[in-house]
């Protein structure tokens, strides 16, 4: 946890081999009392088999908002009118801080800095916020059920608290309110609209958004980037079947068919006991898998051939032999790779290769990580693929190639190429205007060579401002 906290501190425990966090009030300077609730939710998420990397983040942004929402009340004293009015202004603290209208912001702001963070993260944050008063509405929903049957429920936890925080549950999102049953934590449904507190967050445009992907022409440049065969060889695979990072890093030597050039990406809980020999049960409980609901791969080429070069010479060159598991990629020390730290084992190596890319031809590279190459494969598919009916393959085509489960989810990364849409409309515009339209290659020929116009009169301004 790097977050200064103001009103807690935090301690790492574990639970179910699963790494979590163990929360206690501060008074004074000094620990008070452990806030057991948070506990509850701690383990709420490794029960329904979250990713370690999805509750280390989940836990960090319910604390910087529990943090918020204690610091609110020192202004506004605690009770249920002031958490919502505290919720209500949990969007413009995480994207504005001291800058927000709202003098409550500003406030809070002197003791518990914002995070300053964009509208998209901070609808991240969010997710995390409605995972946490998920959890309060299941728990009070239990109280009050064991209440009823005559059983009686003595826990420490802050009831006062936890019921207010639970009383949001009816300010979420638009769409179906889903009554908690207390037993189970499960839920049945009953439909009502809810007005929305996240609305002035904004919502993720579906379909043009600030590109995620790599350039499509560097990624071979990416490659040769990289510092070891076994780095290539996982960027290649990245690239070249559109693979999660922790999907690529995870695979076996069984799940590659040398004579079919294929490789499978298999969910570890179908896989049998045997496969993971050599793990410990806490190693074996970091595997992660996203959702994706098909084993099987399709290479886009030259990626294809590339990972197999590099594998080879990886093989021979760089890995161990004899270490005792099946994984395919190892770190220094011949352990598999995804149990490393992702921070120095994978995302700086690829960092320092894409600002070797991006400096050489003047790009930005901001907000480009290894998942960007995943972006980059399914923004081919979507916009450029050739077959023979056209050009472009649809979402429920993408969707059998990927392994989304549903088109919502498969479209942060299906987006439109903005260009193509650009021409298209053009397209449409000259047969408006003339009634007799060109082919569609006359037409694409003569929307280039305006556009290569432009693009010669912005040099030619860029020239002169050199000289």
């Amino acid at each position: 946890m790097n977050a200064k906290l103001i009103n807690f501190t935090s301690m790492k425990s574990v639970y179910r081999g699963k790494e979590i966090l163990e929360l206690y009030f501060v008074s004074g300077g000094a620990i008070a009392r452990k806030f057991f609730f948070f506990d509850l939710f701690c383990q709420s998420l490794v029960d329904r088999n979250y990713s370690s990397n999805s509750i280390g983040d989940y836990l960090y942004r319910c604390v910087i908002f529990l943090d918020y929402i204690f610091e609110g009340f020192k202004v506004l004293g605690e009770n249920a009118g002031s958490i919502k009015v505290l919720f209500l202004h949990y969007g413009d603290y995480l994207r504005f801080g001291s800058s927000s209208s709202s003098s409550l912001v500003k406030q809070i702001c002197l003791h518990r800095p914002s995070p300053m963070i964009s509208r998209n993260s901070a609808l991240a944050y969010n997710s995390a916020v409605k995972a946490l008063i998920d959890e309060a509405e299941v728990h009070v929903a239990r109280i009050r059920q064991y209440s009823d049957s005559g059983i009686e429920f003595i826990e420490q936890i802050d009831d006062e608290f936890v019921v207010e925080l639970s009383q949001l549950a009816n300010l979420k999102v638009f769409g179906v309110k889903r009554k908690p049953v207390a037993d189970f934590g499960l839920y049945g449904s009953s439909p009502k609209a809810k007005p929305s507190l996240t609305a002035h967050m904004g919502v993720k445009s579906a379909l043009i958004i600030p590109p995620k992907f790599f350039p499509l022409e560097h990624i071979n440049e990416l490659i040769d980037c990289a510092r070891c065969h076994r780095d290539a060889a996982l960027w290649s695979l990245m690239a070249g079947v559109g693979s999660r990072e922790s999907e690529a890093d995870q695979i076996i030597f069984g799940d590659i068919d040398y004579g079919a050039g294929s490789v499978l990406l298999v969910n570890p809980s179908s896989r049998e006991s045997t496969a993971y020999r050599g793990l410990s049960e806490r190693e074996i409980k970091k595997l992660e898998w996203k959702g994706r609901d098909t084993p099987l791969t399709v290479f886009l080429e030259p990626y294809g051939e590339r990972f197999f070069y590099h594998l080879e010479k990886y093989l021979s060159l760089e890995a161990k032999s004899y270490v005792g598991h099946k994984f395919v990629f190892q770190d220094e020390n011949g352990r598999p790779l995804f149990l490393s730290d992702y921070s120095s084992a994978i995302y700086r190596p690829f960092l320092r290769a894409v600002k070797v890319v991006c400096d050489r031809h003047s790009l930005d590279g901001s907000g480009l990580a290894p998942h960007s190459l995943r972006h980059s494969y399914i923004y081919f598919m979507k916009n450029y693929v050739e077959h023979a009916t056209g050009v472009g393959l649809d979402d429920f085509e993408l969707m059998a190639l990927t392994g989304h489960t549903s088109v919502e989810a498969l479209r942060v990364y299906a987006v439109t190429d903005y260009q193509a849409l650009l021409e298209k409309i053009y397209y449409a515009n000259v047969s408006r205007r003339t009634r007799t339209p060109g082919s569609e290659l006359e037409l694409k020929i003569k929307f280039l060579e305006e556009r290569l116009e432009d693009f010669r009169a912005q040099l030619n301004k860029r020239k002169s401002y050199d000289q």
